[in-house]
């Protein structure tokens, strides 16, 4: 057993997005976006992620639930995937039929196609869609759907939500565009489309500033969180130097 000492990982992205960050944001209105996710965080968590959903693939299993209230965190930031009330073994059927059994907030356009038979090849594209919606809470602090507490079941209506959130995905500036492409594939509302999760994890970007995530939390607790705010503000600096009017010296 283990202390998920930030709870799970809606939590941790509501603390980062309305407690902490902004408090520092105060003290000058230029920097007040600061709360964004650093993105070398971002990156090592899909890293854990895929780690997680291929090693429960090679055991043929889909969790058909991956959603950040279903992933909690260690003091050490890593993640361990949680409740497995809805997974499924891939050993007992080649197709699959999807079924409204999942959390809307996490369903891709599959889940709407009854009819449809999914592929065993197929079928892990759907943590994959997860996967995303995870990694776009993360930019934003709001569900791809943008009204998660509402089943609504109409296809249509959702496709067009899914398809303006992609649309605001593609316009965001401040994290790579090597990450926001990821992000897109792996919304795709074409299953048959998506990364499954070996071409996923044969993304190098994901895995490039590993040596400096690692450097960051390569302290103790209390340390750790210091430098991690210490690198969201030099990454905020990096990114917008030549578009900032304030003084650097009140950045502490």
């Amino acid at each position: 057993m283990e202390k998920a000492s930030y709870f799970d990982l809606a939590a941790f992205g509501y603390y980062f997005s309305n407690s902490f960050l902004l408090r520092i944001s105060k003290r000058n209105t230029e920097i007040k976006f600061l709360n964004n996710l650093s993105e070398i965080l971002i990156l090592n968590f899909i890293q854990q992620i895929l780690n997680g959903i291929y090693y429960l693939k090679q055991f043929k299993y889909v969790t058909f639930d991956l959603k950040p209230e279903n992933i909690v965190l260690t003091n050490n930031l890593i993640i361990k995937l949680i409740d497995f009330s809805l997974m499924g073994n891939l050993r007992v059927n080649n197709f699959f039929r999807m079924s409204f059994k999942s959390t809307f907030s996490i369903m891709g356009p599959e889940y709407y196609e009854n009819k449809t038979l999914i592929s065993k090849e197929d079928i892990e594209k759907i943590e994959i869609f997860s996967l995303g919606c995870i990694i776009y809470f993360l930019i934003f602090f709001i569900n791809v759907y943008n009204n998660k507490y509402k089943n609504n079941f109409d296809k249509d209506k959702n496709i067009e939500i899914l398809e303006e959130s992609i649309k605001n995905l593609k316009k965001n500036e401040y994290y790579d565009k090597e990450l926001i492409n990821f992000t897109e594939n792996c919304l795709n509302k074409n299953i048959k489309n998506r990364f499954n999760i070996s071409e996923c994890l044969q993304k190098k970007f994901i895995y490039k500033k590993d040596k400096k995530y690692k450097k960051i939390m390569n302290h103790n607790y209390y340390e750790k969180t210091k430098i991690f705010i210490e690198f969201q503000k030099f990454d905020f600096i990096k990114k917008n130097k030549k578009h900032l009017k304030f003084n650097f010296k009140k950045i502490k």
